[in-house]
């Protein structure tokens, strides 16, 4: 019974830590996880008292997220993702034009995401910018950069 009440005291003393040291900015959001905690040890000895067990792994397992075998292999498929994004939002800032696609050449090496190369397939009715986006590209990335044209008469 010592070990229930100092574990709410431990946690109604580290969540008035955590809100001075938030300075404001996150004190709602760290009330409120204090609070689900001070909720979770309330009802502790009510689960243990009805001989209830809750099974956490099932509701928290979600396949899309990352484990440890797969983690590298999702960062680097929201890094290429993301990166994709930026470049493709460049060229139209830059240009006003959209390319057909954007594909990158993305790799890991000790820990950094680097880039080996950029490919831009850009519509015929474009092609006027294919020089323009692929120096603009290369003076902005500082790595290889291929502008395709794709043939419209080719789909």
């Amino acid at each position: 019974m010592k070990n229930y009440f100092m574990a709410l005291v431990v946690t109604a003393v580290m969540g008035t830590v955590f809100t001075m040291l938030s300075g404001g900015v996150f004190e709602k959001y760290v009330k409120y996880i204090v609070s689900l905690i001070c909720i979770i040890i309330i009802l502790l000895p009510i689960q243990s008292i009805l001989g209830v067990t809750f099974n956490v792994e099932s509701y928290t397992y979600n396949e899309s997220m990352p484990t440890v075998s797969n983690s590298d292999k999702w960062v680097l498929d929201v890094s290429k993702e993301r990166i994709i994004n930026t470049i493709s939002n460049a060229i139209f800032q830059k240009f006003g034009i959209k390319p057909c696609s954007v594909d990158i050449e993305i790799e890991s090496t000790e820990g950094d995401i680097v880039v080996n190369k950029v490919i831009i397939v850009l519509k015929d009715t474009d092609s006027k910018y294919k020089s323009d986006v692929k120096n603009y590209l290369s003076d902005l990335l500082s790595i290889e950069v291929e502008v395709n044209i794709k043939d419209d008469a080719v789909e």
